[in-house]
């Protein structure tokens, strides 16, 4: 029936004039997140909602606007409202959600405002991680981030990706356990090289399968 021909709402798709949408849903409330990017890779928007068969309903965290979309299989139609103004929206799957236990929302360790969103995707038979570093001003909540792709590999797994909007070459070391840890460090691609940031992350919202 209609309410089964979304399927799986995970993965990275597009959003005709207006970017890309990274979509998730978590394996155990069911709550929805999405990444939009814009199509410059320059500015985004992180919204949080929840999915109805094959309706989702998603508001950003500045509460200024609204995603609210039909999915069927790999497209979606609907409306954006962004300041009280709303337009028609679509977009189709771009990479097919390939599904992995690494793949979810990410917490920096002590930070309310540090986020990472890791989604396995799949793209022309070549499997790879999408990896989104987002940081959110608390008092705004504006949204500014950082996307990599990279690939996941090894007995411990390590992902190793190249960021779409800088130098950086980043790595995120999964530890497994239960909530699940990594550890992520980036190297900016100057002469030497110099490490960034490193940081301690916990799984906060598996991706439901």
């Amino acid at each position: 029936g209609a309410a089964h021909a979304a399927g799986s709402i995970n993965g990275a798709w597009t959003l005709v004039g207006n970017g890309y949408l990274a979509m998730v849903q978590d394996s155990v409330s069911g709550s929805v997140v999405v990444v939009q990017v814009n199509p410059t890779f320059n500015s985004g928007t992180v919204y949080v909602g929840t999915r109805s068969g094959d309706a989702v309903a998603v508001q950003s965290l500045d509460r200024s606007s609204t995603l609210n979309l039909a999915i069927n299989a790999g497209s979606f139609t609907g409306t954006q409202t962004v300041n009280a103004s709303t337009s028609a929206v679509s977009g189709q799957l771009l990479f097919a959600y390939q599904g992995s236990a690494t793949d979810g929302v990410w917490q920096k360790n002590g930070s309310n405002e540090r986020y990472l969103m890791t989604l396995s995707l799949i793209a022309s038979n070549v499997p790879l991680m999408l990896l989104i570093d987002v940081g959110i001003d608390a008092a705004t909540a504006g949204v500014s981030y950082d996307i990599s792709t990279g690939t996941v590999a090894g007995a411990t797994p390590t992902y190793v990706g190249k960021s779409l909007t800088s130098t950086k070459t980043i790595s995120l070391v999964f530890k497994g356990g239960s909530p699940a840890t990594a550890t992520y460090s980036a190297i900016d691609g100057g002469r030497p090289p110099r490490q960034l940031e490193p940081f301690e992350a916990t799984q906060i919202m598996k991706v439901a399968q």
